[in-house]
């Protein structure tokens, strides 16, 4: 039946701040979509998309002595008892650390159009809402959005500091 399409009882960083009824759907384990009618296309950009973080977070991975990179760091109730106490489970891109300092910074990578890129000025509320579930369960005071342009590799980094009101 339907059951090996049912998803976990979580919520992804993703998901925390958006629509209220895909969050009840996300707590009762309902899936958005059977995969059977995922659009072809929008697989493919998926997958660019992965390929894009995979090979920058390698690239961080090979940074100066003085700074760690930490890809995929995963958020749940093993890591954090915000993300136990909220049913939060996911993963942050990555977070740098200064190795002298202890300065940590994490990451969110944003694959997306060359029309998007030239038109971007800001990160969206959307987007501001999953960073900062990713501070509150990580202990992260800021967060680097880097924005990268599918057509032109051009990268865009823009720094967010925690907001506890919109926590």
């Amino acid at each position: 039946g339907n059951r090996r399409f049912m998803r976990a009882p979580v919520v992804h960083p993703s998901e925390a701040t958006g629509c209220p009824l895909r969050l009840a759907f996300a707590l009762r384990g309902i899936p958005r979509k059977p995969p059977d009618i995922i659009n072809p296309k929008l697989i493919l950009t998926f997958e660019i998309g992965h390929s894009i973080h995979r090979l920058l977070q390698r690239r961080y991975g090979m940074l100066e002595k003085d700074i760690e990179f930490t890809p995929e760091v995963p958020i749940g109730p093993e890591t954090s008892e915000i993300a136990e106490r909220l049913c939060i489970t996911g993963h942050c891109d990555g977070i740098f650390k200064h190795k002298k300092t202890g300065f940590r910074l994490g990451l969110e990578i944003k694959s997306i159009s060359g029309k998007g890129f030239s038109a971007l000025s800001s990160i969206s509320d959307r987007y501001k809402g999953q960073a900062t579930v990713y501070m509150a369960c990580l202990s992260l005071p800021y967060m680097m959005f880097l924005y990268v342009d599918k057509n032109s590799s051009l990268l865009e980094p823009i720094i967010y500091d925690f907001e506890p009101e919109r926590w």
